[in-house]
């Protein structure tokens, strides 16, 4: 079976950022939410990611609650993590996969299943020229809606199925 022509596997994407860096995205509090803090796990996540542009580039920032439960335990982190509509996939960093309690040398395959704000996906391990930020690509945007309004420096990104 042959790809299609416009497919590209995981080990090959990539990301130019050379202007957000991990420093950038603990800088960065979304509606008074920092980057990898422990998430309330008491209520449902929202279905609503508050947001902000960053940088220069405007860079889509949005706070998402990243959880997983391995071997009966939950973990729940806010993760400050970038919109991407031309990467196909979610990242997270090491960082983030430890805050959730996994070691990446231990994911079979770089990947596993992790759920934002309540949805199930598939994530990948960050890595080249993207390796310190967190990505939110096609395979979990096809269920949300995206508004930006750039010159307030806000977005909202709305789950509207899973």
């Amino acid at each position: 079976m042959m790809d299609a022509k416009d497919y590209v596997a995981v080990e090959h994407f990539d990301v130019l950022l050379t202007d957000l860096k991990a420093e950038d995205i603990e800088r960065v509090k979304i509606d008074g939410t920092q980057h990898l803090s422990v998430a309330n796990n008491s209520t449902p996540p929202p279905t609503i990611l508050k947001g902000t542009t960053f940088g220069e580039n405007a860079r889509i920032l949005v706070a998402a609650v990243v959880s997983r439960t391995k071997q009966g335990e939950f973990n729940a982190v806010n993760a400050v993590m970038l919109v991407d509509t031309g990467s196909p996939y979610v990242f997270l960093t090491a960082k983030t996969w430890n805050a959730i309690g996994d070691k990446v040398e231990d994911l079979p395959n770089d990947q596993a299943y992790v759920k934002i704000n309540g949805v199930r996906v598939l994530a990948h391990v960050s890595s080249n020229h993207f390796e310190d930020v967190d990505v939110l690509g096609a395979s979990f945007l096809k269920n949300c809606k995206l508004a930006v309004d750039y010159p307030d420096q806000t977005a909202e990104l709305r789950i509207v199925a899973d």
